[in-house]
């Protein structure tokens, strides 16, 4: 049988990565929420000439292009961390009594992929969101760059 302090320990680094996770894309969900509510803010001004706001619009889709990019870079890293500690915590489970494979259980119960049915990935789900977000920083970036070559 697992030593339960180890199989304890996998479960709180398990837990802790999933809570790391989702921080991560909080963060990210907030600085790209922020960079278009800046853009939005800078449009609007009217203490700078339409070429220096686009100038600064400019600068800020392109931090927003950066900021999807290593917010999805993180989200994969976490997803091969807690893909390796589930596989740990299955390992350990292998010697336990079936009701008391938690790890095992979930895995099967939600991130299998059952015939006829997606598996649930909330990486996969959030990988979408920052591909949505970074088309439209990229979508804002084109249109200020073609304004901004206009009004030079």
């Amino acid at each position: 049988m697992a030593d339960p302090r180890t199989y304890e320990r996998a479960w709180e680094r398990a837990t802790s990565l999933l809570e790391r996770r989702q921080s991560a894309s909080s963060l990210g969900l907030g600085v790209n929420t922020a960079l278009l509510a800046a853009m939005a803010f800078v449009m609007r001004g009217d203490g700078l000439a339409l070429a220096q706001r686009l100038g600064i619009i400019i600068i800020l889709m392109a931090a927003g292009v950066v900021a999807c990019v290593q917010w999805a870079r993180t989200l994969r890293s976490y997803q091969l961390l807690m893909r390796w500690w589930y596989g740990k915590l299955q390992e350990l489970e292998e010697a336990m009594p079936a009701e008391d494979r938690l790890a095992t259980a979930e895995y099967a119960g939600l991130y299998a992929k059952p015939e006829g049915h997606e598996r649930l990935s909330l990486t996969r789900n959030e990988l979408a969101l920052i591909k949505v977000i970074g088309a439209l920083h990229v979508l804002f970036l084109a249109l200020a760059a073609v304004m901004y070559a206009e009004v030079l």
